[in-house]
């Protein structure tokens, strides 16, 4: 989407260094897409401006792009374990969740889940040939607030690209058990259901199909 690829990317690296240059014994954090209640990952994904209708354009069809969503109480814990940790001055930690999901299962899973699936219009495709798509994303860096300007170029750019983690010190290792996702999607996405409104009865909708993942351990 964009040449050269995200400029939110580049300046998060730059500030990091930034802050090291300045600050030897600042303690940083890499964090992946955080989730919790009103977070700009879930509801990212599951409100109605990320849609095309009921379809979901991704880049490469959300094929190949791999994530490690990370609970909003996972990474609170991580600081608040970081400031009583004198060994945790002047490090970096990678602030990622315990698996790793292809982007297209992602998408897939929190759809089963709000009970939007194929049957409901649901349709994941390769937004490369979705020109009106690539367009409005272009248009909405003129608009000022979330949720219209928060689906930009860049935003789809950073969307692309997988979490890597390098090897550092993690939240683990601050004495963090993470959180899996799968323990939390049910209630985080609840209010998002199709026919929400409904008064169903105990069990007469069958438990959505979990995720394939890969232990990030």
């Amino acid at each position: 989407m964009i040449k050269g690829g995200s400029k939110y990317l580049k300046t998060k690296g730059l500030g990091e260094q930034a802050v090291r240059d300045a600050f030897p014994e600042a303690i940083i954090f890499r964090p992946s897409d955080v989730y919790g209640q009103e977070d700009r990952f879930l509801r990212y994904y599951s409100g109605l401006w990320r849609h095309q209708m009921r379809w979901m354009p991704l880049p490469k069809a959300g094929k190949d792009i791999w994530k490690q969503p990370l609970s909003v109480h996972d990474m609170a814990h991580g600081i608040s374990n970081a400031m009583k940790d004198s060994e945790a001055v002047g490090k970096t930690y990678e602030a990622v969740g315990p698996r790793r999901y292809e982007l297209c299962e992602l998408l897939d899973w929190f759809h089963r889940v709000m009970r939007k699936d194929a049957e409901f219009g649901y349709l994941r495709y390769d937004m490369k040939w979705d020109l009106s798509f690539q367009l409005r994303a272009r248009l909405n860096e003129f608009c000022p607030s979330w949720p219209i300007n928060y689906l930009t170029r860049d935003k789809i750019e950073r969307e692309a690209v997988s979490d890597t983690v390098m090897g550092l010190p993690t939240l683990e290792d601050l004495g963090v058990t993470l959180t899996k996702m799968e323990d939390r999607i049910d209630w985080e996405l609840r209010p998002f259901r199709a026919k929400s409104y409904y008064g169903e009865e105990v069990g007469e909708f069958e438990p959505p199909e979990p995720p394939k993942y890969i232990a990030a351990n």
